[in-house]
């Protein structure tokens, strides 16, 4: 994900300061002071936190629709799969939809419907359930990250212009950065700094907040027997 933020970003400095600054000068390595110019894009922190409530995002499944034949004797039926947590729908025939409990009874335990009243034979019966090995909580993350956009031009007028030129380049092409998955992202900070172990040589350094999103998957247990106990006053 933070690989994916810094392509973006670094397509979109290469793309609006062509003709200023060589594509192949804008990397994420450190400051070559050799050449007349260039921009190392770092990213140096981020935190993470979760949306909404709990985080959760929502939930994905795999429902089941299984078909029976009733033969017009039999009220109990076994699933072939294990539903997650209660069945959906039931229609004896199909098209009918039933209620439980008045109709049928979901036994948990023995993974059976039970119906009242034998199905009648020839009319199908359909079962509609979420299998238990396939839900799943969707947790939304969102990151925010901070960058530095580290400037270096050998005339320090023209590493100035360079800053300027950055800020607009990266305005210019908010749009594209939002198909990216690239919510927001806005300068914070710029200051004048010295490279490491050389208080002659200064850079511009610009800092960006970037924020984006990501959503994972957390399988979520079946759910096998529910227990009431009794409370004690």
């Amino acid at each position: 994900m933070i690989e994916n933020v810094s392509r973006a970003l670094l397509e979109s400095l290469r793309k609006g300061l062509s003709g200023i600054v060589p594509p192949e000068s804008i990397t994420q390595e450190e400051i070559d002071t050799a050449t007349e110019r260039c921009i190392s894009l770092t990213n140096t922190d981020f935190v993470v936190e979760e949306v909404g409530i709990g985080g959760a995002g929502g939930i994905k499944s795999e429902e089941m629709v299984e078909k029976m034949e009733p033969d017009g004797v039999c009220r109990d039926f076994l699933l072939s799969g294990r539903p997650v947590l209660s069945i959906i729908n039931v229609e004896s025939p199909a098209g009918n939809s039933m209620v439980e409990p008045d109709d049928y009874k979901f036994d948990r335990s023995a993974n059976t419907i039970s119906f009242r009243v034998p199905p009648t034979k020839g009319k199908s019966i359909l079962i509609r359930y979420n299998l238990a090995r396939s839900i799943a909580e969707i947790k939304t993350l969102k990151f925010v990250l901070i960058y530095s956009m580290t400037i270096w031009a050998k005339d320090p007028i023209e590493r100035d212009k360079i800053a300027m030129e950055t800020i607009k380049a990266v305005y210019s092409q908010i749009s594209s950065f939002d198909k990216q998955g690239i919510s927001l992202i806005k300068p914070t900070k710029g200051i004048l700094a010295s490279l490491p172990g050389d208080q002659i040589k200064k850079v511009r350094v610009i800092d960006y907040l970037v924020e984006t999103e990501i959503q994972i998957e957390l399988t979520m247990p079946s759910i096998e027997r529910i227990e009431i106990g009794k409370m004690e006053i």
